[in-house]
């Protein structure tokens, strides 16, 4: 919740006031990986500041008076390299940025349902009586 939450927030913030203004959430599993993609149609993101967005205090914004800026995207680097994965962005086809997030091995196998027990027959003697 914490990398979703943070990447529509962030894609939300970028679209704010623009025309048609999209933001797109994917999430699909490539075998027992996950894979979240966040697409917006904003400024987008400029090429020299592809890693360093991810860097904890980076910001375009200013920091608010209470506290300070650029803490949710090393969040969700952090998170998803905790988990093996990992956290990039590029440029959105026709604008704007894409970031995907990637957890390889989130998900595990189903176990078995099972097997259902087949219901006790009685004995000749049991159903007689």
């Amino acid at each position: 919740m914490t990398v979703v939450g943070n990447l529509v927030d962030n894609a939300l913030d970028a679209v704010a006031g623009t025309a048609h203004a999209r933001v797109e959430v994917e999430l699909r599993t490539e075998g027992r990986s996950v894979v979240l993609r966040v697409r917006d149609t904003g400024p987008g993101v400029p090429a020299e500041h592809h890693e360093s967005i991810f860097t904890e205090g980076w910001s375009t914004k200013k920091p608010p008076a209470h506290g300070k800026r650029g803490i949710g995207l090393s969040l969700v680097r952090r998170l998803a390299e905790r988990q093996g994965g990992g956290a990039s962005v590029r440029d959105a086809l026709g604008g704007g940025a894409e970031f995907t997030v990637v957890l390889p091995e989130a998900l595990t196998e189903a176990e078995p349902e099972p097997a259902l027990a087949a219901p006790a027959q009685g004995t000749v003697e049991e159903e007689s009586r």
